[in-house]
Order: C-alpha cells, then sequence, then structure tokens
C-alpha cells in the first residue's frame, strides 16, 4: 500500500501563518515540519480518489502520554487551481476511523464503542442480551416477557415495565380488560364480546367516548387524538382507563423475580446472577437457586467480598 503523507509537524518550528503561493507551492522540510502544497495534493488525486486519513495527537488531563485519534474517510480528492483547490471529500469511515479511541473502553459485555462526533461523546452498540448507557445491564426485554403486542422497555439493571396495548392490562399486559374495568357512560350497560368490553349506548348517544367524559380514573390525564382517547396513569395504575391498581397481589413478576411494592407501586426485580459479575475483589461466584452466591478471599468479606476484614 503507497502511503502519501500531505503535512507532518514534529518540532513546531515551521510558521504557518503564510501567503496564499505558499500553501499553493508549499514549504517547510520534509524531514521537519512542512506543507506538500495544494497543487501537489491536486496531482496526487487527480486521477483516482484517495484514502484520506487526518492524525491528531493530544494530551488528556489524566495522562501525560500523547494519545492518537483520527478521522478517516473512503473519498478523498483536491480539484484544480481553476476551482481554488477545493476539497472534495465524502463517505467518512465510521469502521476504521481511530476516533474510537476516545472511548476509553467503556463498553462492557462485549459491547462496540463508537465516538459520536455529533455529541462529542462515546456511543456503546451493544449485544442482544445488554443494555444500558455502556452495556451494563442484561437486557430484560429480550425474553419477550410482556404479552398481547405490548411494548416492553429497560428501566433499571433489574427492572422492566410493559407498556400495554388498549383492551389490555396487568403487569405484563397478560389480562384482557373486562366489563369491570370499563366505565360506560348514562348507565350504558356493558358487554363482552370475544373477550372484548364494549358500552350498548342508548338512543341518542354514541359509543365514542371523549375526554368531556373523564373516563381516565385514578388521576389519569385524558388526551384526545383522531377520534380516540388515551388515558396517561399514574405511578399506582394502570389499564385503559387507569382502574387497576399496580400490586404485587396479581403476582406480575415472573422469572424468578421478587416483586416488591412501592408506595402502591409492583416493582418487579430480578435475581443477580453470575452473569453480572456481582464478586468483587477476586471473589469467585457460583449460583444457587438462580441466585449468585460470592466466595472471598481470605481478607474480604460481604455479600459481594465488597468489605475488607477488620482486625479485631
Amino acid at each position: 500500500m503507497h502511503i502519501d503523507i500531505f503535512s507532518g509537524s514534529k518540532n513546531n518550528t515551521v510558521f504557518v501563518n503564510r501567503l496564499w503561493n505558499d500553501y499553493k507551492d508549499g514549504f517547510g522540510n520534509a524531514s521537519s515540519d512542512y506543507w506538500v502544497g495544494l497543487k501537489h495534493m491536486h496531482a496526487m488525486t487527480a486521477k483516482s480518489h484517495k484514502y484520506l486519513v487526518v492524525r491528531l495527537f493530544f494530551r488528556s488531563n489524566s495522562s501525560s502520554t500523547p494519545i492518537l485519534s483520527s478521522a478517516a474517510y473512503k473519498r478523498f480528492a483536491v480539484k484544480n487551481e481553476s476551482y481554488s483547490y477545493r476539497l472534495k471529500i465524502a463517505d467518512y469511515d465510521v469502521e476504521n476511523s481511530a476516533l474510537s479511541t476516545l472511548c476509553t473502553n467503556p463498553c462492557k459485555n462485549g459491547g462496540r464503542c463508537k465516538y459520536d462526533v455529533t455529541t462529542d461523546k462515546h456511543l456503546c452498540l451493544c449485544k442482544k442480551e445488554f443494555g444500558g448507557p455502556n452495556c451494563e445491564w442484561r437486557n430484560l426485554c429480550a425474553s419477550r416477557p410482556c404479552k398481547n403486542g405490548a411494548t416492553c422497555e429497560v428501566t433499571s439493571s433489574t427492572q422492566f415495565k410493559c407498556l400495554c396495548r388498549d383492551g389490555f392490562r396487568e403487569a405484563l399486559c397478560q389480562t384482557p380488560v373486562t366489563c369491570a374495568d370499563y366505565p360506560c357512560s348514562n348507565n350504558a350497560p356493558c358487554k363482552e364480546n370475544g373477550g372484548v368490553a364494549s358500552c350498548a349506548c342508548p338512543e341518542g348517544t354514541t359509543g365514542n367516548v371523549t375526554c368531556a367524559d373523564r373516563p381516565c380514573l385514578a388521576g389519569g390525564t385524558c388526551y384526545e387524538f383522531a377520534g380516540s382517547i388515551t388515558c396517561i396513569c399514574p405511578r399506582d395504575h394502570f389499564g385503559l382507563y387507569c382502574t387497576i391498581p399496580v400490586t404485587c397481589a396479581a403476582k406480575p413478576c415472573k422469572n424468578g423475580a421478587t416483586c416488591t411494592d412501592v408506595e402502591g407501586v409492583a416493582m418487579c426485580t430480578l435475581p443477580i446472577t453470575c452473569a453480572d459479575q456481582p464478586c468483587v475483589a477476586g471473589g469467585s461466584c457460583k449460583e444457587k437457586d438462580l441466585k449468585a452466591e460470592c466466595t472471598c478471599p481470605t481478607n474480604r468479606i460481604g455479600r459481594y467480598c465488597e468489605s475488607m476484614c477488620r482486625r479485631a
């Protein structure tokens, strides 16, 4: 592979604030600091597009060692003087850009790091069984725990929630809404057909529930759009019209998760397993009843070997 170097700086000895002809013809010393010149760059790139790599060295606050970073472009050319040596560039090469060196390996569990040039922050691309900003969470939605077309949303490393479609309720959206949950206005009777509740409207009324009917209970907020309504329920209720309190009595937690009522809201917490790598300070992990147990070194104690032994 042939490599052309357009500019180099080793000793910072060359004054770069120059006139146009200097930038056109080039200046400096090839063995030290130099600029090859725009007309030479045009000659190098006129017949075929080149692969351009811009390399930068910088120092971080935490290290005195210079860090190399670069940006890579798959197609690069410099037009001739009649076009003022205009730069032609395309196809930023994300895969081979050394901007990933700015990530400093924050991604866990086999996640791949990319540097987001838009936000100036790293971005972790996680394997499907993991999630979280740094792929530190097991993706609890990977097993598709939510039923009846509900959307699963991971809320923490050990918790998830299901966003139910209309007509279903419970923590996993596994139960159809029945007449017991369905508030019909104007004392209209409720009927169930195929497990779906509907109101039998009296003469002079329609079946279209609007926010004017105040259908959202338990302090839920009603929104109306395109002839249908949506209830945004408070944390302690769910269901089509926020009629169902979220409690552990409904046994919503699966896969060995523990249910806890927190301010009237059922929270599911999965047990910590060896896959979470909970044992620190060289502790070894074994699972018992789907839970992690750590065997600690002689100088460590605690459930996860997190504390040092103290002399009596």
